[in-house]
């Protein structure tokens, strides 16, 4: 049974749209599914594909399966196979078996734009981004990519690059922290960081830091989230998140910052 929004019954117009993006995830994919194919609801594509890239920009595979989908085939809007196939990749990369498999199938045809567009109210079609995400579609996108190779949820990766870097690949502190993931000299060089100023490898080699100190600490996020701030050593020290200000502070900002992608970037 599809996930409803309080106060909505069946047969009447969808609810207000700012309650369909406030909504959980789960229920926001079940109105993009409704709104597409008009299963009790008159056809809006235009909202469905809106909610279905918010998910997709959050690590949502299956969202970036269906908006690849929509795209290859012109379902509501203008086919275009370039954009089609990178939301088709971007979920194969996420582990979904349908998306590799079609990718697979049509490995012809190669990813071009990987953002969304949606149908105008003159017959074309305009370009759109979840809000906040304007300018960080890459790095958003190579987190999403790159997450689930270390187990990593991909809305936690988003978040800790925004507290770090504010997804700026450039970005170096005063310690002299570098790139999206802020990663020291030494902790670059132990994960195998040659360049830590290129997003792939900054990214690739954080989340491998990020994934050691979660099995370091079993599982324990706010420690590993304190160890990635302060080092593992000062959290096996205080036998928990040590009782530095910066430090106490970066673990609450992370984790409310997760929380919040579970409904908006």
């Amino acid at each position: 049974m599809l996930a409803a929004i309080p106060g909505w019954a069946g047969g009447q117009s969808a609810p207000d749209p700012a309650q369909l993006f406030a909504a959980p995830a789960e229920e926001r994919m079940a109105w993009a599914y409704r709104l597409e194919h008009g299963e009790g609801v008159a056809k809006q594509p235009d909202l469905a594909i809106r909610l279905l890239c918010t998910l997709a920009w959050q690590g949502k595979a299956e969202a970036a399966y269906e908006l690849g989908w929509i795209y290859l085939n012109g379902r509501d809007v203008p086919k275009d196979e370039g954009r089609g196939m990178a939301w088709i990749s971007n979920a194969a990369e996420q582990g979904d078996p349908l998306a590799r498999r079609l990718r697979g199938q049509l490995r012809d045809i190669a990813p071009t734009h990987g953002d969304c567009a949606v149908p105008d109210d003159r017959g074309g079609w305009v370009t759109w981004t979840p809000k906040n995400a304007k300018g960080k579609g890459p790095v958003i996108g190579l987190a999403q990519a790159l997450a689930p190779r270390f187990g990593l949820d991909p809305r936690l990766v988003l978040a800790l690059i925004s507290v770090e870097s504010d997804f700026d690949p450039a970005a170096v502190s005063t310690k002299g922290a570098q790139g999206l993931m802020q990663l020291m000299p030494a902790t670059a060089s132990r994960f195998s960081v040659q360049d830590p100023f290129d997003p792939k490898q900054n990214l690739a080699g954080g989340m491998a830091y990020l994934r050691w100190l979660l099995a370091h600490f079993g599982g324990d996020l706010q420690k590993a989230l304190a160890g990635y701030n302060a080092g593992e050593g000062a959290v096996t020290r205080h036998g928990g998140v040590p009782p530095y200000p910066e430090t106490e502070a970066y673990v609450r900002e992370v984790l409310r910052r997760y929380g919040e992608l579970e409904t908006g970037l």
